[in-house]
């Protein structure tokens, strides 16, 4: 991979998410996550740390393309590698509720405690 943006691409493709479902987890617009794809634009920092997460992969091989893709088998405990064989809709899930307030994820906790068991 050449470019910043073919990177996130493929991660992102990998974990079968789509630019709007990304774009709503790292709170920017779908044109953002598209300008940053297509090269016309660098994501910042704090975006790249967070694009890591969401998709799974290694902070370097986003930012630079050195490096390996994924964390290595032998780390247990990789930052979202739990998440790994989630769908998108799980994952997206998850990543409102940790944008969530103590108070919203306790409202949030009650309401699914009413809802009937599948």
């Amino acid at each position: 991979m050449t470019n910043i943006g073919e990177r996130i691409t493929l991660a992102r493709k990998q974990k079968l998410f789509s630019q709007a479902q990304l774009s709503e987890v790292l709170g920017v617009s779908r044109g953002a996550c598209g300008q940053w794809e297509q090269g016309h634009a660098y994501p910042n920092v704090q975006h790249l740390i967070e694009i890591a997460k969401v998709l799974d992969i290694q902070l370097e091989w986003l930012a630079t393309g050195r490096g390996e893709m994924a964390y290595s088998s032998e780390i247990k405990e990789a930052p979202g590698h739990y998440q790994a064989s989630m769908p998108a809709d799980e994952q997206l899930l998850i990543s409102y509720y940790r944008k969530m307030n103590k108070q919203q994820q306790q409202a949030l906790i009650k309401l699914a405690k009413t809802m009937p068991q599948c």
